[in-house]
This record gives C-alpha cells, structure tokens and sequence, in this order.
C-alpha cells in the first residue's frame, strides 16, 4: 500500500506526474508512458529509510493514546509497521481499527472509505506476512484472509490506485491455486482477456504493484510485467526480463519456481542483437542513476531523521533538498531503429517502386504490381 494510509503523494502519483525528458522517437503521450513505465522498472522512483517508519509508529502510537477514534491513523500506523517488516503489528492495528469502525454509524460519511482502506491493508499485510513467513504453500490461512480482504476491498473501491486491486488480488489468487503450469504473468494475461481488460491497464496496474507496494523485489510481479508489456512494448519487454536477472543474481526466487521451469527469461521479441544491446545498456545507465538518486535522497533524510525531525511534523524538513531532475532517456541511434523496422522500411520503399512504376506503365499494370506486392507481404 502507499505511504500514509493510502493517501495523496504516493510514489506512484510522483512517477505520473514525472515528464521526462525523452529522445524524439519517444516523444508524445505514448512516449510519456513509455517513460513512465521505463522509470518504475528501474527502480526510479522515491522509497524512504526504516527509521522514517520507526519514527511514525513512535507519533502515531502517542496520537491514538489521546485520540483513538481517529480512524486514519490506524492506517498510517499499520502501513508503517508492514514496511519494516513487522506484520504481526501491522495486522493487530487493523484489527484495532475495525473495533473503531464497528462503532461508526453506516450513515457516516467517512465510514465507507475507511472501511475500503480497512480491507486493503489488512489484505496487503496478510498477503506480506505469509511471504516473509517462508511461503509455506502447506499454510495458506494468510492468504486466504488476504484474498477475502482485498476482493472486499474491490467491492467498496474498484478504481482505487488506477485500478491495481485486481492485479494484487489475481496475485494472490494464483497464488493459492494449485496450477504449476501458468507463471503469474500468463495467469493474469488470462484473467485480463476474460475481463476485457486492455494491455494498457494491465501495465498501469502492475506498475503500481512495483512502485506503491513490495513488489520492486518481486520476479514474479516483473515476469508479468514483462509478458503485459510483450510485443508491444518489445524493448521495454526486454528490460523487465533485465530487472529480472538481477533479482535472480541477488537471490531472489519465483514465489512458485515450478511455473518457471523450462523458461528462458532473456528470449525477447525483438531478436536484434544491437538493438538488445542498446536496452541493456540504457538499463545499466538508468539502474546506475536510480541507484545515485535514492541513495542522496536517503543521506538528506537520514541526516534530519536522526536529529529528531520528521516530515510528518516538520513543514521546514525538506527545505534545501532539490529533486534531481528526471533522467534522459535516449532514443536508440538511428541505425538501430532502421534495423528494427527494417519490415516497415522495405515496406514503403516497395509501395513508392510501385507507384513510380504506374506512373510509367498505366493502370492496369499498376492492379498486377498492386497484387504481387500485397501476395509477397503477407508471405
């Protein structure tokens, strides 16, 4: 879940609101979300110290001493707790919550959003806990709670968080299946092509996986990715199967390794040599900057974190922290990008032969040429 109970100015609203600053060929609304997605899978995007958490729970425990019907900081408190690791806390404050909200009046108006956050962290810390539980796939009480919580969470908000409940909740649903066969990416390629759901959404939720919740260390949540964004977005495809190969170097493992026997990851649709080689290079780039970035912004917190100061608290605490401008990023040169639409280039190049020819030989010699060009293409 997001920063603070859910709330404004999640990693996710920064990554959307981010225009980058992109070569031509990436330029445009497509361009942007090319970007945008680009940005999530290197890992571009804000994510805050263990003792930032810390020092919350510390406030918010005081807080509810003197106010315990504030119902938003139950959420903030358990969200705090989930992301360093302490999910037992986190859950027993959502069970504190839902003590509260029994007492709300249904007529309230707070009432029905607040349950909705009730239901989707509690899912999301159930789901958390039976991972860093070991995954046990012989224990799935967890699971189920979390599966039961977060459809519940759908029911009341179907469009929270652009829409990623689904994704999560397909998540866990495969993940309590007993199918060994499907990754989670053809598992949700499926449930999507049920549900009519376009490959756009499908990318948009998955990405708010990675930025809002655990999943940046997740080779099942970026195997999916990867498969939504196929051969559409080939090489972008390509540079989740990369973001994958690192998870694996660093020991990260498939949440269900069966479903992922037999798979090459690197097998892209795009089989160009210069033009994966120009991928993997703009991925090292923009992991290397990303890496740069988080690391100055988490020295400018830990230096106030550890004087006793906190955004929560402090207005004057990000005074003289400048948000590094976004990075570049670089089309693929030229000869890369005639390589990879070499088809559409022949293309063309045919289709003016033809025409210059018809202007010499006349219409009925223009039908024949017509004929043969469209029989040799669709060869």
């Amino acid at each position: 879940m997001c920063e603070a109970g859910c709330h404004s100015g999640s990693a996710l609203e920064l990554v959307r609101r981010v225009r980058l600053h992109v070569g031509p060929r990436h330029a445009g609304r497509r361009g942007q979300g090319f970007a945008r997605y680009l940005l999530a899978i290197v890992g571009r995007f804000p994510r805050n110290p263990p003792l930032y958490y810390e020092m919350r729970i510390e406030r918010v425990k005081g807080e509810l001493a003197s106010a315990p019907d504030r119902l938003d900081l139950y959420d903030d408190i358990g969200v705090a707790c989930d992301r360093i690791g302490r999910s037992d806390e986190a859950i027993a404050w959502m069970l504190k919550k839902k003590q509260v909200l029994d007492r709300v009046p249904d007529s309230s108006a707070q009432k029905n959003e607040a349950l909705y956050r009730y239901y989707a962290n509690i899912g999301t810390f159930y789901a958390h806990r039976w991972i860093r539980n070991g995954a046990d796939r012989t224990r799935l009480q967890d699971l189920e709670h979390a599966r039961r919580a977060i459809a519940k969470a759908i029911e009341i908000n179907p469009d929270a968080h652009f829409g990623r409940e689904i994704f999560q909740l397909w998540a866990i649903e495969w993940l309590l299946s007993s199918e060994e066969e499907q990754t989670l990416g053809v598992w949700i390629e499926r449930r999507a092509a049920e549900q009519d759901i376009e490959t756009d959404k499908k990318i948009e939720g998955l990405t708010g996986l990675i930025v809002l919740g655990n999943a940046w260390e997740s080779v099942d949540v970026f195997e999916a990715l990867s498969r939504a964004l196929g051969h559409r977005h080939a090489t972008l495809a390509y540079t989740a199967d990369l973001r994958i190969a690192e998870l694996k170097r660093e020991g990260k493992r498939p949440l269900k390794p069966a479903t992922w026997e037999n798979k090459d990851l690197l097998q892209p649709a795009v089989q160009y040599r210069s033009v994966l080689d120009h991928a993997a290079r703009e991925y090292k780039r923009l992991r290397e900057e990303a890496e740069e970035y988080q690391a100055k912004r988490t020295a400018f917190m830990m230096a106030r974190l550890q004087q006793g100061r906190h955004p929560d608290t402090d207005p004057t605490f990000w005074q003289g922290w400048r948000e590094p401008p976004p990075p570049e990023v670089r089309s693929a040169p030229l000869s890369v990008w005639m390589q990879l639409h070499s088809a559409e280039i022949v293309g063309v190049v045919a289709l003016v032969a033809v025409l210059t020819l018809a202007f010499f030989l006349g219409t009925w010699t223009l039908r024949l040429l017509v004929r043969l060009v469209a029989h040799w293409v669709a060869k």
